[in-house]
């Protein structure tokens, strides 16, 4: 645990450039960190950005209130994500009839389709036959006559 808050304290003071160990920050610390962000805001400020770099924002919790913060909103989004998993029930004995029912109306529209195309599809081909017939009838009646 005491290696945990160290090495906390370390990235933290490598982040902000002052050493959290201390309680007591100067104020020439102060100064430089914001001669430090000026700087930083210089490079990458817009014409439309104000002069000043914006202050820091000051979160005055501890650091277990803002961890305790960050692993709640993980847990919420956790929650959020499988919230509609437990949701889900079984079927009752009224619902799968139900369900079976709308599947054989189903299956009988498509047979009833397929039989209709497969009607169709006959009435074409006898007629298709009965047109081949009555021409080549003709062709050979009007090479006899022509002979």
């Amino acid at each position: 645990m005491i290696r945990v808050e160290t090495q906390i304290k370390r990235e933290m003071a490598a982040a902000g450039g002052v050493d959290l160990s201390r309680k007591f920050v100067s104020e020439t610390e102060i100064e430089e960190k914001r001669k430090q962000r000026q700087e930083e805001w210089e490079k990458v400020r817009k014409p439309e950005d104000p002069e000043e770099a914006p202050e820091e924002e000051y979160d005055g919790r501890s650091l277990f209130e803002r961890l305790q913060e960050q692993k709640d909103k993980k847990q919420e989004e956790y929650d959020e994500q499988f919230k509609f998993k437990n949701m889900v029930k079984g079927l009752d004995e009224d619902e799968s009839h139900f369900l079976d029912e709308v599947s054989r109306q189903q299956s009988l529209v498509e047979k009833q389709r397929r039989d209709e195309e497969m009607h169709e599809l006959k009435e074409y081909r006898i007629s298709f036959k009965f047109q081949l017939y009555t021409h080549s009838i003709t062709v050979i009646t009007h090479a006899a006559k022509t002979q």
